[in-house]
């Protein structure tokens, strides 16, 4: 029972969704709720500053948060399956005075529409090569304070980047897509995403030297338009008859380094099984921001057997990183386990107490993904 005292965190278990159910489940803490949710491949996790209602469907990749007062919202997805379209592992988005949210990922990009996405941070993660993408989304909401758009993932000779578009552009005027930065006509108090042909626009870069990123340059990815100075933050253009779209570039010497993020403790018995786990925390520290990305969880799975391939059922399983316990499992009655893990080198411990009752446990070093290992003791 919790006294009110600390916080507290409880563990539900509910029959696995098929792949096409939605997953619904209310958080209600007027204050900070923080909620995981490990499926088949993918982890998803929410942090927010009050209650919501969550909806998820694996199978088609959505995500609706909707909340009756706004409400901060720091969503992390990971996910093991990526394409040519969408090499990104993991994603994380953190909004404000959110009261409807969207997400919708599919092989065109990251689908984003809701009340709090302008001026939301944005992060993505490609765990095979490490490299990350974080920026603020400086798009303007519509007339009824709805903000869309789509992160799309943007080829060139120096590797992946991202690009932030609009999916159509508005009625009046042609658009302008600043990414990683604001474009404005008059007052750059207030931000524009359209003008008209012959209004100069200045655009801003977003500063990003907390990131220990500098600003370099723009690059004009559509539009046809001249920059004054393409070195420089502020600078200007003049609007022609086509939609634009710009990109600030930034020095690349410092790359964000992954930290794990919140809400993977739940996973150490997860690997297909029979359910789906649900953490919550009331009253904890919001676990999940766009700087803070955690790599996509992939499978470790292997049996525990004796010299003469006999199983031992209930060995324990620990997976550790330098001397720290990341994830733990039992093993079945036929001594298979299967544990989720951020891909890197790990130390495997199996332990059991034989008919004696003296403990035996055996360590070897793994890589994760590791799939068919055998422990033999």
């Amino acid at each position: 029972m919790d006294d009110g005292s600390s916080p507290s965190t409880v563990e539900l278990v509910f029959p696995k969704p098929s792949s096409s159910e939605d997953f619904r489940v209310e958080l209600s803490s007027d204050e900070v709720n923080n909620a995981s949710l490990l499926l088949n491949d993918t982890l998803l996790s929410i942090s927010t500053s009050g209650p919501v209602e969550l909806t998820y469907n694996e199978a088609d990749r959505t995500v609706d948060v909707t909340a009756e007062a706004p409400t901060d919202v720091n969503l992390l997805m990971t996910k093991n399956d990526v394409n040519e379209s969408w090499p990104w592992h993991s994603w994380a988005l953190d909004t404000t005075g959110t009261t409807t949210l969207h997400a919708d990922l599919d092989d065109d990009g990251l689908h984003l529409s809701g009340d709090g996405i302008t001026n939301a941070k944005y992060a993505t993660e490609n765990a095979d090569t490490e490299n990350v993408d974080s920026g603020t989304i400086s798009v303007q909401p519509d007339a009824d304070g709805i903000t869309t758009v789509t992160i799309t993932n943007k080829k060139s000779s120096s590797g992946d980047s991202l690009e932030i578009v609009t999916p159509s552009a508005p009625t009046t005027g042609n658009a302008i897509t600043v990414t990683n930065g604001f474009a404005y006509i008059d007052d750059p108090e207030q931000p524009v995403n359209s003008a008209a042909l012959g209004d100069v626009v200045t655009i801003v870069a977003n500063d990003r030297s907390s990131e220990g990123k500098t600003f370099t340059g723009w690059v004009v990815n559509s539009g046809d338009v001249t920059l004054n100075d393409s070195s420089a933050s502020p600078t200007s253009f003049t609007m022609g008859d086509k939609a634009v779209s710009i990109t600030a570039q930034y020095s690349t010497n410092s790359t964000p380094t992954p930290t794990p993020g919140g809400g993977s403790s739940s996973s150490g018995g997860g690997g297909g099984g029979g359910g789906a786990a649900v953490l919550i925390g009331v009253g904890a520290a919001a676990a999940i921001t766009a700087g803070v990305i955690m790599m996509s969880p992939v499978d470790v799975k292997g049996r525990v057997v004796l010299a003469d391939q006999a199983a031992v059922p209930g060995a324990k399983i620990s997976l550790l990183r330098e001397g720290k316990v990341v994830a733990q499992t039992t093993a079945d009655e036929n001594g298979s386990f299967s544990l989720k893990a951020k891909r890197g080198s790990y130390e495997l411990t199996a332990a059991y107490t034989d008919a004696n009752g003296q403990l035996i446990h055996k360590t070897t070093n793994i890589k994760a993904p590791a799939k068919d290992l055998t422990v033999t003791f």
